[in-house]
């Protein structure tokens, strides 16, 4: 198996727009996720609006020319649903301190078949690498999962933890990065 971490530029993410939702679905509706599919619907009907993002930042995995892997974010600004939800009630130093120039990662998967070569860490790095932004910020479901693992091995630390988003039936632990770590 060879894998290539490739960049994908603005104009090439509406042809890879199946391949995401198929990585997503692959991954997230299967043990510890377990999403439903009504989640893969949801997230297949957002993903074309932070694909238009500007400042959208997407790698892709590939074992030769098949998709194994994928991870994107942006950055995160007060108009943003996460970041609205996740700063309220949050202290204004808090917020400061992780939310001000803050980039997000909103996915990073791996195909089952896939996971435990490294590929996750490949894709976390070349989405982090040569950003301007101070710090990145994340939300991931509050179990020991092998993202946690991936997340915490790269200094990755929790913001908040047992965090609930609205109308999600499960908890969350929100982490932070200061990417000058990195």
């Amino acid at each position: 198996m060879t894998i290539k971490i490739i960049s994908l530029q603005a104009a090439q993410l509406s042809h890879h727009y199946k391949t995401i939702v198929d990585i997503y679905e692959s991954v997230f509706t299967l043990p510890p996720y377990n999403e439903h599919p009504s989640i893969v619907r949801q997230f297949a009907r957002v993903l074309p609006q932070q694909m238009q993002r500007a400042d959208v930042k997407m790698q892709l995995a590939l074992d030769g020319d098949t998709p194994v892997g994928m991870a994107y974010g942006g950055t995160c600004s007060p108009d943003q649903w996460f970041h609205a939800v996740v700063t309220d009630g949050m202290s204004d130093i808090m917020r400061t301190l992780w939310f001000e120039n803050a980039f997000e990662i909103i996915e990073l998967a791996v195909l089952p078949a896939y996971q435990g070569n490294g590929i996750g860490g490949q894709l976390h790095d070349a989405l982090l690498a040569d950003l301007s932004h101070k710090t990145a910020v994340l939300s991931t479901i509050n179990i020991k999962t092998a993202a946690l693992h991936l997340y915490q091995n790269r200094g990755w630390q929790p913001i908040r933890e047992n965090f609930s988003f609205p109308s999600v039936d499960r908890t969350y632990q929100i982490l932070g990065l200061h990417l000058s770590c990195t």
